[in-house]
């Protein structure tokens, strides 16, 4: 066992530096930073929860039913993701099975690490969320003492339900690996799917949702469907009852037996297929075809350019994992601006409604730049080229910076456009102008985080985004940035004067972006030359 837990401690050092402080004072530090960060997440999801159910939504054991069911998904959908990057996917298969361990050893660390990452998912989604809805609804100590047991007996169901479901898309993955263009049109055609479902919802729901006239129909309406559909889902309806009671308790152990039968059947049947899939590597999966063409002659700097181009688009996951937000952003915005659009509300109203809109817009292009974010650390093994090859660090770090700039502006004019047939056209364009300094200036700001402390002991661009430590300073700084332009505007556009609100956030966005650039130029000048691998 001890053994297990060793091979357990190792993955998780691999994946994060919470136990790798030097003093117990740092990892202390560290967990009082995750608590923060979940109470300002319990907190804002509490007055969103808040907006919602003061229109009349009753919180009962039928809404509760419908939200374990909700929350249960969320986790099978997160867990199918861990179960194929953990146990088949994983880069460091190879290495461990090299150790002095029992192959049920591997397996068995495999396991308790996707336990540990559900184990994180939930608490991230289940505490804000439960807490929030207690405290709305009035609940009880049983309903705050079930939340702990839930959150420790969810991840037995999600992992058994992911852990099937992952063998058919395993399955998928290995038929397209070797077929790239194949598997850029099967994403392509899944997000699209997606995005019109999710499109459909948001309209239909626009449409009946008017707070100036059909309110309380709709309210009525939805606690009606509630009922209805809360009731029929006998297993969650169970536990929601338990939270509200403690003479219903006896259901956790029922829940707990299921869950645990249901592990164990299915951990049993995925066994011999962690050994066949995770100890074949796929690295020689892609047949390499040589093509020979004419020399071309470019620019360095656009040499550069096409270089991160190609780095980026050699596969569908690397596409979707640093320009979801990217591509996503047109059509989140359009499904935003339809539904506050939908609902009848003043002048003054309106342009506080542009200016949620100027917010949405900056946080999901601030949001597009996490491949600045780990800009230098994507060079992986390969950094020491960048100090070889004949052509300045200048050059390099803003061959990233524009590769970046492209598709965010690219991304913001097509949302641009699209704004264009909601809201005035002024507001639009010079919301957009400003956003678009700010996302410059952030791109730099985000490549001067990496710069500055960069991880380039890892292999490969995925496991570099992810480990960078600049990538959650990025993200955050980015939340901020959108958030204070949103604010701005709409604490102007509510006294009546937007076009003065605009004009201050395009000049305090080209001092901002000014400002960046000039510390990334002495960033680069400073530092670059001493980073070593």
């Amino acid at each position: 066992m001890s053994m297990i837990l060793d091979l357990l401690r190792l993955q998780i050092d691999n994946k994060t530096d919470l136990f790798k402080t030097t003093t117990p004072k740092k990892m202390v530090i560290s967990i009082f930073k995750l608590l923060l960060v979940m109470i300002a997440g319990t907190v804002g999801v509490g007055l969103l929860l808040f907006r919602i159910f003061s229109l009349g939504i009753h919180i009962n054991a039928e809404m509760l039913a419908i939200v374990l069911l909700v929350v249960q998904g969320a986790s099978i959908c997160f867990a199918v993701g861990h179960i194929i990057n953990t146990l088949y996917l994983c880069h460091d298969n190879e290495m461990l099975i090299c150790l002095p361990i029992t192959p049920n050893q591997l397996f068995l660390s495999k396991i308790l690490m996707l336990y540990c990452k559900e184990l994180g998912v939930n608490a991230m989604i289940s505490l804000p969320l439960f807490i929030s809805l207690g405290f709305l609804g009035n609940a009880g100590v049983s309903f705050y003492l079930s939340i702990p047991i839930l959150l420790l007996v969810f991840p037995f169901l999600s992992i058994a339900v992911a852990a099937l479901l992952s063998l058919p898309v395993m399955a998928v993955i290995r038929f397209l690996k070797p077929r790239p263009l194949l598997s850029i049109i099967a994403i392509l055609a899944l997000v699209g799917a997606c995005l019109f479902g999710y499109l459909s919802l948001i309209g239909s729901f626009a449409e009946s949702f008017n707070i100036a006239s059909k309110q309380l129909e709709t309210v009525r309406s939805i606690n009606a469907k509630v009922l209805a559909v809360g009731g029929k889902l006998p297993l969650y309806f169970q536990i929601a009852s338990a939270m509200l009671s403690f003479g219903k308790w006896y259901f956790f152990s029922v829940y707990l037996a299921i869950a645990a039968v249901v592990f164990t059947v299915t951990i049993l049947f995925i066994r011999p297929f962690f050994f066949r899939i995770a100890m074949t590597s796929l690295e020689n999966t892609t047949k390499v075809k040589l093509r020979v063409g004419r020399f071309k002659k470019s620019s360095p700097f656009l040499s550069l350019i096409g270089r991160e181009i190609r780095c980026i688009f050699r596969s569908p996951t690397d596409i979707f994992e640093y320009f979801l937000f990217t591509l996503l952003m047109p059509f989140i915005v359009f499904s935003y601006d339809k539904l506050l659009m939908s609902i009848t509300v003043n002048q003054a109203g309106v342009n506080m409604i542009a200016g949620s809109h100027v917010m949405i817009v900056a946080i999901l292009a601030m949001l597009s730049n996490i491949v600045s974010a780990s800009a230098v650390s994507r060079e992986g093994i390969n950094f020491h080229t960048t100090k070889i090859i004949p052509v300045t660090f200048f050059e390099q770090i803003f061959a990233k910076l524009t590769f970046n700039v492209i598709f965010t502006l690219g991304a913001l004019i097509l949302t641009m456009i699209i704004s264009f047939f909601i809201y005035p056209a002024w507001q639009i364009f010079l919301g957009t102008v400003a956003v678009a300094f700010a996302a410059v200036g952030h791109i730099a700001w985000s490549i001067d985080m990496d710069i500055k402390n960069p991880t380039i002991n890892l292999q490969g661009n995925e496991e570099a985004a992810n480990a960078s430590k600049s990538t959650p300073k990025s993200l955050l700084s980015g939340l901020i940035i959108g958030f204070l332009m949103g604010l701005l505007v709409i604490m102007y556009s509510g006294g009546g004067d937007p076009l003065t609100a605009y004009l201050l956030l395009i000049v305090a966005s080209i001092i901002f972006a000014v400002y960046r650039l000039r510390m990334l130029v002495l960033r680069i000048n400073l530092c670059y030359e001493k980073i070593e691998m």
